[in-house]
């Protein structure tokens, strides 16, 4: 372990800004949740119940508050690891730096390490510091405001409805997703060359599964039953991201209505073990595909054959799809010009997906060829 501390160094050389990143969207978050309960607060004690309800009669203080907060934090969260990906490796993609960061006596294997260590140190010590924030910013909404509630109906289903477990249980799932993200990405700098476009890629290829489940419910409806693709797709969206719905009830008369679809918190453990199973994915391949990485392959915008026939697939499909979902959204009909459209999308996709991703082999070989003849 000693031999690695100059290879650790250099990466939190790299990254060290990241820190300062997630530091600053944990401590945002937090300032804005603690002036949401201020606003809260006074409203309750203007309006005592009533302070909780608006847009109709559902409950929403606490629950408001912090599915508010989560959906922010995802997202920047989502900026910076993208961000720490690519600082992570944009030494590593120079071709002048990258040559030397190779002469180093450390495998690609204990590299590939290091990074995700850091990497992921960097985020779970700020990740389980804004976490924290968040467990005391609700004990303090609780402790303020339970005096109204304890002489009310709801004092039972609110105490309970707002539980630390809840939270707990919400913050694990949002970890274990956004650490599967992240190895995700990490793993699209070892199948595609240059650094930027790596993200790009990863990316979209994120984004494909949902993309295609909704156009296989637009194309397919009239021969496939549009009920079970229209279903798939809304599951897969909300399976991934819930609706953020975790605990929102409904006052009808004396009844407490439950208002939620499907939440951060429903189906906690399969979701816990999908994306714990990405992540294990992801960090098992990308531990084989580095060891095999290969300097003279640089050039290829794709240096794994396999990767790059399952792209030019993805991609043409993916590009054939958008074409027609332009007239769909126009028109909002399904017709001949949408399907025409798509097989039109099909083909001009194949041509420039086809160029993109055999973008260096040219060289590759005329390097080769030369080889051959000295």
């Amino acid at each position: 372990m000693k031999y690695l501390k100059t290879l650790i160094k250099m990466e939190l050389r790299s990254v060290c800004i990241m820190i300062i990143y997630f530091l600053g969207i944990g401590i945002g978050c937090t300032m804005k949740i603690n002036q949401q309960i201020h606003d809260i607060i006074k409203r309750t004690y203007s309006y005592g119940l009533t302070g909780f309800l608006w847009e109709t009669n559902e409950i929403k203080g606490w629950k408001y508050i912090f599915t508010e907060s989560i959906h922010i934090y995802i997202g920047l969260s989502l900026v910076g690891l993208l961000l720490m990906v690519y600082l992570s490796y944009r030494n590593d993609k120079n071709h002048e730096i990258g040559r030397f960061l190779k002469s180093l006596p450390y495998t690609m294997k204990e590299r590939y390490l290091v990074k995700v260590g850091v990497g992921l140190s960097i985020f779970t010590t700020l990740y389980i510091l804004h976490g924290i924030m968040l467990v005391i910013f609700r004990e303090s909404f609780l402790e303020k405001t339970k005096d109204i509630f304890e002489v009310t109906i709801f004092s039972e289903i609110y105490q309970e409805l707002f539980s630390s477990s809840q939270l707990i249980q919400t913050l694990l799932v949002v970890y274990v997703a956004l650490v599967a993200c992240y190895l995700f990405m990490i793993m699209f700098q070892y199948l595609v060359s240059p650094n930027f476009a790596s993200l790009i890629v990863g990316v979209l290829v994120g984004l494909s599964p949902g993309f295609i489940l909704w156009n296989l419910y637009i194309y397919l409806n009239p021969w496939v039953k549009g009920e079970l693709l229209y279903t798939l797709a809304d599951f897969y969206s909300v399976f991934i991201w819930g609706d953020g719905n975790w605990g929102s009830i409904e006052i009808k008369g004396m009844e407490l209505v439950p208002t939620s679809s499907i939440s951060y918190l429903d189906f906690i453990g399969m979701r816990i073990a999908i994306f714990l199973a990405i992540a294990a994915l992801c960090f098992i391949c990308t531990l084989k595909w580095c060891q095999k990485s290969q300097l003279e392959k640089a050039d290829l915008f794709i240096p794994g054959n396999i990767f790059r026939g399952i792209f030019v697939l993805g991609a043409t499909l993916c590009s054939g799809m958008l074409l027609g979902d332009l007239h769909y959204i126009y028109y909002r009909a399904r017709n001949w010009m949408m399907y025409g459209l798509g097989i039109v999308g099909l083909v001009l996709g194949s041509i420039i997906v086809w160029k993109i991703a055999h973008i260096g082999i040219k060289k590759s070989d005329a390097k080769k060829a030369k080889e051959v003849q000295l």
